[in-house]
């Protein structure tokens, strides 16, 4: 073997262990420890107690706010419905606070809070106050240092005469009333655009397959922000530097007519997102995103990419299953039976 050809061989070596370890691992959740027994309709959000008890917003039919404690295996049913001190018209997201309190978004776009200490609500934010007023947009996180990061419309792009893109903006406030700051702008939503002449309006129908970009604020005050094309993450530092990662595999399938069995009266988009609702930063500051599903992929899978932006991992579970949070050492899992009643599932997080 010549000197030349040693010196190949070594560096064909080196790459194929750089590339061996840098290939995403494969995530197999360990076994559950707990299961309520309870039935739900719509499991919204949970947030995990520092007691290890966990509040749930279940926004079905009927909705409620509810304290679980899965050793005892007992649901309490927390507040009720209404619009008054105290009650929620519709449970919506829950937000971990520091000392073991939690923020309760009002979820019928009434821009009403609520703030828990532990399983007790404890004040009512209407409308016109001013933390409320301070946050102009749909909330997707807040921090330990009292910021609160939120999405709104900022118009539509059109791309045809029928198809037009959603622009949304990505803004950053703080609880204690400073000034918003708008820091991302973010693709949105597809959407057909269909217009009736003789009434002088138009009717908009967001584009199955399409997907708007996400942004997650996260307590160490790190924001996620989950880009569609090319798919691929980036992450903004608390001091607003932006670190990008690489681009992420992705298919891009075409709507084809196998694709459209899902829905063949709705209009679709050319080709299918790599993303759809539904990712959760991890308790370790990464961030699990939920994979679009397709005719090739009918299960429930999800890509966890760490604060480079790289895929460090990816889990897949049954089309039944899916992640709705986690806790610091747990992931909750809900899963769905036959008669479309959910139940919930505490994992230990690997």
């Amino acid at each position: 073997m010549t000197s030349q050809t040693a010196v190949a061989v070594c560096f064909s070596a080196l790459a194929a262990a750089v590339a061996f370890q840098q290939a995403p691992r494969t995530i197999a959740l360990r076994p559950a420890g707990a299961t309520l027994g309870e039935p739900f309709t719509s499991i919204y959000s949970i947030r995990e107690l520092a007691d290890g008890r966990v509040l749930i917003s279940d926004n079905g039919n009927e909705t409620r706010l509810v304290v679980a404690d899965f050793r005892g295996d007992a649901v309490r049913t927390l507040g009720r419905q209404g619009s008054g001190p105290g009650e929620y018209r519709q449970a919506g997201k829950l937000f971990a606070l520091p000392h073991d309190s939690t923020l309760l978004m009002d979820g019928d776009r009434s821009r009403r809070w609520l703030v828990l200490v532990r399983d007790s609500i404890v004040k009512t934010l209407a409308p016109d106050d001013p933390a409320v007023g301070a946050v102009p947009g749909d909330v997707f996180g807040v921090d330990s240092s009292g910021h609160v990061l939120s999405i709104r419309g900022s118009g539509a792009d059109q791309l045809s005469r029928e198809v037009s893109r959603l622009r949304n903006v990505a803004i950053l406030s703080s609880r204690r009333g400073a000034k918003p700051d708008t820091i991302l702008e973010l693709r949105g939503y597809d959407q057909h655009v269909r217009f009736n002449a003789a009434r002088s309006f138009s009717i908009h129908t967001m584009l199955m397959g399409s997907a708007e970009e996400q942004v997650q604020l996260f307590e160490d005050g790190w924001i996620s922000i989950v880009r569609v094309e090319p798919y691929h993450v980036e992450w903004r530092k608390p001091d607003g530097k932006i670190i990008r990662g690489p681009d992420l595999p992705w298919e891009a399938p075409r709507s084809n007519a196998t694709e459209k069995r899902a829905d063949p009266d709705a209009p679709w988009a050319d080709r299918l997102a790599p993303i759809r609702r539904g990712s959760h930063g991890t308790p370790e500051g990464n961030i699990l995103i939920a994979r679009s599903r397709w005719s090739k992929v009918t299960d429930t899978r999800y890509d966890l990419v760490d604060r480079s932006g790289k895929l460090i991992g990816n889990l897949a579970m049954p089309d039944s299953e899916r992640v709705v949070g986690f806790g610091p050492r747990s992931v909750y899992i809900v899963t769905t039976d036959g008669d479309g009643f959910q139940r919930l599932r505490r994992h230990p997080w690997p």
